[in-house]
């Protein structure tokens, strides 16, 4: 497991590569991790375009869906679909299955931490819309999916959707979501990164600092050369190199999207082969709102994303204790009386563009 996460991180922070090129990239490496003999599709997002989602690249599955899935799938499902109801799945968390999703959007459940309050309350298989039987002569449609959302904060990302032959009639082991809404949290700062840094002349430009693969501090600059930019690089640095031999079970779980809330760390070679680590700053979105400071922003629009709170911990690089006491000045300065109402009012705000 750990060395498929790996894969899927190289492969996720590869700035390289055309879009087409890095899809196709992403969804051969996270084949191993998801796909069950059904195929992967990876698919670029934004929450602001009148199609959210583009249409998608497809790795692996039968040779007969490899020649029929755009017809069979995305042209007769997914592009037809109202804009809003693209919106509501992708805004509805990191992982979840389809089976799950359309029963949300159904029942007008906007967030997975919601559908799990329902499940408690009324079991899984009562939680969720009766099961939608396969047309007969579609002996190819798979009628469930697992899916990855990877939403960065201003709504633009990249999905990876595992086809399934028979509807799930399980939730995911809380481990496995886990692991894998990390992930998706990395996916999300990869793409925030590959837009931010374009297409660089070498691995190193435009970095804020430059690890050695012992973890050691070769260059800093800016706020990564104060003495909290160091400290907080140097235990990254450490945590990344760890992850990278192979001396933790879950890479991403010390290997994180983002440290400090301001920087991500991607391994590099340079020219001579010699690896290192660099750190680029990728801040978040901050959604745009009188009265909030940068931070109170930038958890406000994860939350607006379906995150919870440990979700935006992580995707931020601060503590879940700090997002919840970030959360709760938020509902007092702008009269929320509980995270649903105040989920509903920044995807209002996120849905205008509004974004600082």
């Amino acid at each position: 497991m750990n060395g498929r996460l790996l894969r899927v991180l190289d492969a996720a922070y590869d700035t390289d590569l055309d879009d087409e090129g890095w899809l196709r990239r992403l969804a051969e490496s996270a084949a191993p991790l998801l796909d069950e003999g059904c195929g992967v599709h990876a698919v670029l997002a934004d929450l602001h375009q009148p199609l959210p989602m583009h249409a998608p690249i497809l790795v692996g599955g039968e040779p007969e869906w490899q020649a029929c899935w755009r017809a069979h799938w995305w042209d007769e499902l997914m592009a037809v679909a109202p804009a809003d109801a693209h919106r509501a799945m992708l805004r509805f968390g990191a992982v979840s299955h389809t089976t799950e999703l359309f029963a949300a959007v159904a029942a007008k459940i906007e967030t997975f931490a919601d559908l799990l309050g329902r499940m408690e309350e009324r079991g899984y298989q009562h939680a969720l819309a009766r099961e939608r039987k396969a047309r007969a002569q579609q002996r190819l449609f798979y009628p469930d999916s697992l899916n990855v959302v990877s939403l960065d904060a201003s709504g633009v990302g990249v999905v990876l959707v595992a086809n399934r032959r028979a509807p799930v009639t399980h939730p995911l082991p809380g481990a496995t979501r886990r692991q894998l809404t990390r992930l998706a949290g990395h996916l999300a700062a990869a793409t925030r990164l590959r837009r931010r840094v374009g297409r660089k002349a070498t691995p190193t430009a435009g970095a804020e600092a430059i690890a050695a693969s012992d973890g050691r501090i070769l260059h800093a600059e800016g706020a990564a050369a104060t003495s909290g930019g160091l400290t907080a690089l140097r235990e990254a640095a450490r945590e990344v190199v760890r992850a990278r031999r192979g001396q933790v079970t879950d890479p991403t779980e010390h290997w994180r999207a983002l440290h400090a809330g301001r920087w991500t760390l991607v391994e590099r070679f340079e020219s001579d082969g010699r690896r290192i680590l660099v750190a680029r700053e990728n801040r978040t979105a901050a959604m745009s709102l009188d009265g909030l400071t940068p931070r109170e922003r930038q958890v406000l629009a994860e939350l607006a994303m379906g995150q919870s709170n440990k979700e935006i911990a992580y995707r931020l690089g601060v503590t879940p204790s700090t997002v919840a006491t970030h959360l709760q000045r938020v509902m007092e300065k702008v009269g929320a009386r509980d995270v649903r109402e105040l989920v509903r009012l920044a995807r209002r705000v996120l849905d205008r563009g509004a974004h600082g």
